[in-house]
């Protein structure tokens, strides 16, 4: 009779076992089809508008293509934009006709998502670089950088180091890029194209 109780026990304990790990693979595939879903809403290319800033300042802006991928198996997205230069803005607050960015940025992420119970995803990334050359190809000249920014290269620099992180919703991207080689954040407000 001992015996037989025992092995009564062992088959529930097998049991609860059983349900626990498909409950387990269950919830683990909810997170992967969820991530999905929410890379399946972000991917695509948009028009933006890039604000490069000094804490409040607003140092530069201009329009460009920014472009978001699904990568790993739609898991996670690539977030990227190409040689991106804008004019600078004047003392007056007013956008220059003639003073632009000494440099041309680029930037690559790879970056998680993630969807929220109001509708918002949230995109963070996991690594990514920066890139910034010479507008024309030459050395900047040192008085044409704005105050307070002093690169580690007037030919050119680059990180693995930089950070970026946002929200999608309502059509809206809106993303937030540190280089984390200068003391600048570059603010991207994007509309799907």
């Amino acid at each position: 009779m001992f015996l037989k109780r025992i092995q009564q026990l062992m088959s529930m304990l097998s049991m609860l076992v059983l349900v626990a790990l498909m409950a387990a693979s269950c919830s683990n595939n909810d997170d992967d089809s969820d991530s999905s879903a929410a890379v399946g809403m972000v991917v695509g290319t948009y028009q933006a508008t890039i604000t490069p800033t000094m804490g409040t300042k607003k140092m530069a802006q201009g329009p460009h293509l920014v472009v978001l991928e699904a990568i790993n198996g739609n898991k996670q997205v690539r977030f990227h934009f190409e040689k991106f230069n804008a004019p600078m803005f004047d003392s007056d607050g007013k956008l220059s006709a003639t003073a632009r960015m000494p440099f041309a940025v680029s930037v690559d992420f790879v970056m998680d998502v993630r969807r929220e119970k109001d509708g918002t995803v949230r995109l963070q990334s996991v690594k990514g670089t920066f890139k910034a050359k010479p507008n024309g190809g030459k050395e900047v000249d040192p008085d044409k950088l704005p105050e307070g920014i002093l690169p580690p290269d007037l030919k050119g620099f680059d990180t693995d180091k930089a950070q970026a992180s946002g929200s999608f919703k309502d059509g809206k991207l809106d993303l937030k890029v540190l280089p984390k080689i200068l003391p600048v954040t570059i603010v991207i407000d994007a509309v799907r194209k």
